[in-house]
């Protein structure tokens, strides 16, 4: 079940999809920005929520909630939520997913991240308990619809009308493209109409090649 969740935020964030490139970008320091839509990263897991913070699926955002549709929040790159105790996002994971960003769901285990044995009754102890993230080997799948992509770009409830926006904004975009069969066909048919050009030195009717016209005009 998807484990990784993006929301929008206007506070400064390292995460944040930049508008002119069309991708994730991960920066060095926390920046916000009109060409920018920063992004909070927050990673789930089906534990029991006694306390703490969680993520509404339904309604797409963060609360202290406990109903079906809500699932704990395990790490975020959330400011405010670290600030509460949440595990931070280490760099190495979203370096990763900066590449990946179509991973929806990641591994997760518990462990000791620091150990230390105590001088007085020489037993070791776990100090500093948390979660590790299993980064996939594998490339994720990637997204088959247009509706998938708009969910991973324009999350939160208050982003239908841009997710609906760049569905029909790509679909105008798909019926502006035409693959090299497309334009054979396409030529075919202009043939068929006797569609020629003069020769400039013969000054006679000339009648072009497919290949050779395509080669003419394609965009380079």
């Amino acid at each position: 079940m998807k484990n990784i969740h993006l929301i929008s935020t206007d506070k400064p964030s390292r995460l944040f999809y930049d508008i002119s490139l069309d991708k994730l970008v991960l920066a060095t320091t926390a920046e916000t920005s009109k060409w920018f839509d920063n992004k909070y990263v927050y990673i789930t897991s089906d534990e029991e929520i006694k306390d703490g913070w969680s993520y509404d699926r339904m309604m797409k955002s963060i609360g202290k909630r406990d109903n079906v549709y809500s699932s704990k929040i395990i790490l975020t790159t959330d400011q405010d939520l670290i600030k509460d105790s949440v595990q931070a996002i280490d760099d190495e994971f979203l370096e990763w997913f900066v590449k990946n960003p179509s991973c929806e769901e990641v591994g997760i285990t518990f462990g000791c991240m620091e150990i230390r044995q105590c001088m007085c009754d020489s037993k070791v102890r776990c100090l500093n308990p948390g979660y590790e993230i299993i980064i996939p080997q594998e490339e994720p799948k990637q997204e088959t619809t247009l509706e998938e992509a708009a969910e991973r770009l324009y999350t939160g409830i208050d982003r239908q009308v841009d997710r609906m926006l760049f569905i029909k904004g790509a679909k105008w975009q798909q019926k502006r493209m035409y693959s090299e069969e497309d334009m054979r066909e396409a030529f075919k048919g202009g043939s068929k109409m006797c569609w020629t050009d003069i020769n400039q030195e013969t000054q006679e009717p000339y009648y072009y090649d497919f290949n050779e016209w395509f080669e003419q005009f394609k965009k380079k």
